[in-house]
């Protein structure tokens, strides 16, 4: 039995019950959940604020660590027994996706081609990931969507990045925090907005500039790079404001 998490509508969460298929999808592997993630895109949505949502109800969530317990005919990157990462990132494998599952009231609930707040996951091929041996399972859960994306942002989208290169990050959510945690690794001059008290007292260690929301001002025009992962509209505003004339901003909202 599967049980998970529908949403019915915003702001409304039920937790149904669903036999597991006797037979998969040809691109679709089932995984026993072992952590699962909440990002802030799956609270707007939970809250309605991502516009129409056309599939309602329909499972919820995007990102997970779990063990394979099967797989369909045509799935090879990965084997039953596997631990794994699933993401909402697609990768490389089968994707024919979403699909259906009738609940124990004999309602059809909408499933995409990844849904993880659940006991169990059917998932398509193209967002499992094999877990490096190393990893553990709570670890794992992060990169179904903070890790890649904080991190991805400082490694894809900065590409001339120098020593002297004065950034500016917005935000110290776990997306924030792995976009901090790769930008440490480019030993450059990094400058912090978080309004959180207890964030700011557990990142001094960091030795990064914390610049106060009261003082923002003093700052426009001041940086080469802005990296917004707060997901406000009006602090992505104060980015394009922060940014030098040949500065640039990244957000991820």
């Amino acid at each position: 039995m599967i049980k998970a998490a529908v949403l019915r509508k915003a702001k409304k969460i039920s937790i149904e019950t669903f036999e597991i298929p006797k037979k998969l999808r040809n691109d679709q592997v089932l995984v026993k959940i072992r952590y699962a993630g909440i990002c802030g895109s799956q609270v707007m949505e939970y809250l309605g604020k991502r516009g129409e949502d056309k599939y309602l109800p329909h499972s919820f969530g995007h990102e997970a660590s779990g063990i394979v317990v099967n797989t369909g005919v045509n799935v090879k990157k990965i084997k039953k027994n596997d631990s794994v990462i699933l993401s909402w990132i697609k990768g490389y494998g089968n994707d024919l996706g979403g699909f259906t599952l009738k609940n124990k009231k004999g309602q059809k609930i909408n499933f995409g081609p990844i849904s993880t707040l659940a006991t169990h996951a059917i998932v398509s091929e193209n967002r499992v990931f094999k877990k490096p041996k190393k990893m553990t399972d709570l670890e794992a859960s992060l990169y179904g969507c903070a890790i890649p994306t904080g991190v991805g942002m400082v490694l894809n989208q900065i590409k001339k990045i120098k020593k002297n290169s004065k950034i500016c990050l917005i935000g110290a959510g776990g997306v924030g925090m792995a976009s901090l945690l790769a930008l440490k690794k480019k030993n450059i001059k990094i400058f912090l907005i978080e309004k959180n008290n207890f964030k700011i007292s557990s990142l001094k260690k960091f030795k990064i500039n914390f610049i106060k929301l009261s003082k923002i001002k003093k700052y426009y025009n001041e940086f080469d790079y802005c990296i917004d992962a707060s997901g406000n509209s009006k602090m992505i505003e104060h980015g394009f404001k922060l940014i030098n004339s040949s500065g640039e901003l990244i957000f991820a909202s």
